[in-house]
């Protein structure tokens, strides 16, 4: 029961942190340009979403997994108005390389583990 109440609180914590960048993309709509602002903290939270989503399905916890689905599928869209509204996507191509390398890297390290 506690758990179970846990699990709710815990997505309802998570799920609201993951709207605040709304203001943000806001800003970027009425300046028309996100010129000034920082991608790394749009990717760095992708990156970690991805571990706990892949923690969830390592462990077929279908709360987490729906969290953190929901969760990037956010990410993924603040990350796509972040390169609409920025002139100079070079620095952002280069990190979400960078993420995503990362990312495959830690889940190969991960696969060739036993499961224990």
């Amino acid at each position: 029961m506690f758990l179970n109440i846990f699990s709710v609180w815990l997505g309802v914590f998570s799920v609201s942190f993951i709207f605040l960048p709304i203001y943000l993309v806001l800003d970027w709509r009425k300046r028309g340009t996100s010129d000034g602002f920082s991608s790394v903290t749009l990717v760095t939270p992708l990156i970690i979403q991805s571990f706990w989503f892949r923690l969830g399905w390592m462990s077929n916890d279908w709360m987490q997994i729906l969290i953190n689905a929901f969760n990037l599928t956010f990410l993924s869209g603040y990350i796509a108005a972040y390169a609409y509204y920025q002139p100079k996507r070079k620095y952002l191509i280069g990190q979400l390389i960078g993420a995503f390398a990362i990312i495959k890297l830690a889940f190969l390290y991960v696969d060739s583990h036993d499961a224990e």
